[in-house]
């Protein structure tokens, strides 16, 4: 049912944007807002970024790169006999870096200086099926490194889930 009848006459249009005006008040398809390094006003740099993750099985005693952060190191992983993961973090950043490692005990483990070329950190979880750990290693050096790693063993391997967030310099 239409509504009633306005009246009749001309429409002010005085104040109404040309296309160009309209246009201004927008981005263009590709063009870059000149705050844009920002997010509520700090510059991008000040937030984390994920620089990698990595998900996958380890079968047997063998350490076993599974997660390589560009800058700063890797997370090797074994999963020893029965199922019983393991994993440490190997510097590769060509300096001495710190390490700090949350395997949720009552005191996080302090480590420095970590070599270039060397392993520190390795945390053992549970062999018990069906259990899952969770390690915290924050690696400070060249930047900073935050990584989480979650381990489960499952009837004759290891299941692992990685990913490292990190800013540097």
């Amino acid at each position: 049912m239409p509504g009633p009848k306005g009246d009749t006459g001309t429409v002010d249009t005085s104040n109404f944007y040309t296309k160009s005006d309209s246009d201004g008040r927008f981005l263009g398809l590709n063009d870059k807002a000149a705050d844009s390094a920002q997010l509520d006003g700090l510059e991008s740099s000040r937030f984390l970024k994920e620089s990698s993750s990595a998900a996958g099985t380890v079968q047997g005693g063998g350490a076993f790169t599974i997660l390589t952060v560009p800058g700063h190191g890797e997370l090797r992983a074994s999963c020893a006999n029965p199922s019983q993961p393991t994993v440490t973090w190997r510097n590769t950043s060509g300096g001495d870096e710190r390490l700090y490692v949350d395997d949720g005990g009552a005191t996080a483990t302090f480590i420095d200086p970590v070599a270039d070329g060397t392993e520190a950190g390795t945390v053992t979880g549970s062999a018990t099926p069906g259990t899952a750990d969770h390690v915290v290693y924050m690696v400070r050096g060249p930047g900073a490194v935050w990584i989480d790693v979650f381990a489960n063993p499952t009837g004759g391997f290891c299941f692992f889930f990685s990913r490292a967030y990190g800013a540097s310099g």
